[in-house]
């Protein structure tokens, strides 16, 4: 009968994690083993040299002289039995694996360097782009490749999960592109004027929201991908947008203003000028308060329905990272000036600063127990106490990192690094409930506000 057994994960400070492991029938290694290698080393031994003897009357033939086996099959025997207890050394070792947070379980390599941030499916199936051209889909417990689909070139933003599982994905060739999740098939394309670097964000009714280097934010069809509308701005649209409770749509371009546009008709219902390029996605507050950053080194709170100044905060370089938001309403967002800061939602009062080696241009995310994790051009994979701004633990990367975390309800983190997509470790289960706690919004990075609870249900 086939039967199943577990293989257990212990997480240090957290419940272990039981996972299937299919075999034709549960036994016990240590005594397979044995039963096999005395097995083996019988068969492949000579006789001894008193055999037994037998009665005269059956003996029909001349007695045969014994030929000792060969060495050769000896030595092979003895391959077999090493590799059984390589074998039971492997499973000794992940049956009792303890995976310490900020441990890497898995990492995959692609061709080019990754800026995209990882989207997580409903299944745990990790969609991400590279500047390769290609989109992958990898299953989230190994990182084995799923399925890849090739653009004309590199993809760069971050993929967006659709209700009915389609991927939305722009790229470097001007082209919007719609997946099938499963197999990776092309539903439809739409073609911009300019290269793609933005993210998609969803509506509730499916219509795709993007923006382009051709200075115009497009809205699409979500099942078709006819054009709905188009807003054209004064510079390159590298923003991605957020779409707020209402359906407005918010994005920042490189003409150094913020667009509010009505969701439906894309006509201009306020916009606000910062004193540079503003390249950060806004995120959402409860209670409709738009947070961004801007290349005049400032973090802004605008209003939400009339785009008045609510506060600003001054850093000492470019900001090009997007906000997240803590369920207390704290506000974390990175700087080129080296820093990680956190500050009060509704003063914009600095609570702390965390000081890295290098920029950090990657979204921070926010887990249920408060830990911020983060990524910076120096290498270095973060994670911070989210209340005193202290180091828990660093990790070293594999590449620079500008892509930005995901967190999966386990409390997996997926982030790109260099030409690798990675698995890490969290200290906690999944992402906080909160309003906006990872770029995107969530894991499927919908860019959509809805409620705090709705933003938990990550995968």
């Amino acid at each position: 009968m086939r039967s199943e057994q577990t293989l257990s994960i212990k997480i240090k400070g957290h419940n272990k994690i039981e996972r299937p492991i299919p075999s034709i029938r549960a036994v016990n290694p240590g005594s397979f083993f044995f039963r096999c290698s005395a097995r083996i080393y019988r068969m492949t031994s000579p006789p001894s040299d008193q055999p037994p003897q037998a009665d005269p009357a059956d003996i029909t033939d001349p007695p045969v002289e014994h030929r000792p086996r060969s060495a050769g099959k000896r030595l092979a025997a003895l391959a077999v039995i090493g590799g059984m207890i390589g074998f039971l050394a492997w499973w000794n070792f992940f049956a009792n694996r303890v995976i310490e947070p900020g441990d890497i379980i898995w990492t995959f390599e692609t061709g080019g360097y990754v800026n995209s941030s990882p989207a997580i499916g409903t299944d745990g199936t990790i969609y991400v782009g590279s500047e390769d051209r290609h989109l992958y889909a990898l299953d989230g417990k190994t990182g084995k490749t799923k399925w890849k689909y090739q653009t004309g070139s590199d993809v760069s933003g971050s993929p967006a999960i659709g209700p009915d599982g389609t991927i939305y994905i722009g790229s470097g060739d001007g082209n919007v592109y719609a997946l099938d999740a499963t197999t990776g098939t092309s539903r439809w394309t739409f073609k911009t004027g300019g290269d793609i670097t933005s993210s998609a964000s969803i509506a509730k009714d499916g219509t795709i929201y993007i923006g382009s280097l051709d200075k115009k934010v497009y809205a699409l069809a979500g099942d078709s991908g006819k054009k709905l509308w188009d807003f054209e701005t004064g510079g390159e649209v590298y923003s991605s947008p957020t779409i707020g409770m209402n359906g407005t749509v918010y994005i920042g371009s490189r003409d150094s203003k913020v667009y509010a546009l009505d969701g439906q008709n894309g006509e201009l219902l306020w916009e606000f000028a910062t004193g540079e390029f503003v390249n950060s996605s806004p995120a959402i507050g409860s209670d409709g308060t738009i947070y961004l950053g801007s290349a005049d080194n400032k973090v802004y709170a605008l209003d939400g329905q009339t785009g008045d100044l609510q506060w600003e905060f001054k850093t000492r370089h470019q900001i090009t990272c997007s906000p997240t938001i803590a369920s207390d309403g704290t506000i974390y967002i990175g700087s080129f000036d080296k820093k990680m800061y956190a500050l009060d939602g509704q003063t914009g009062e600095q609570k702390w600063s965390f000081r890295s080696r290098a920029f950090i241009s990657s979204s921070p995310a926010i887990a249920q127990d408060g830990t911020i994790y983060f990524g910076t051009w120096d290498k270095t994979f973060v994670a911070l106490d989210g209340q005193t701004g202290k180091a828990k633990w660093k990790l070293e990367s594999p590449g620079f990192i500008t892509s930005s975390s995901a967190l999966s309800r386990d409390g997996t983190v997926y982030i790109g690094a260099g030409s690798t997509v990675n698995a890490i470790a969290g200290t906690g289960p999944g992402p906080q409930a909160s309003p906006w706690p990872m770029r995107g919004g969530n894991a499927r990075h919908t860019g959509r506000y809805d409620s705090p609870s709705a933003e938990n249900k990550a995968p």
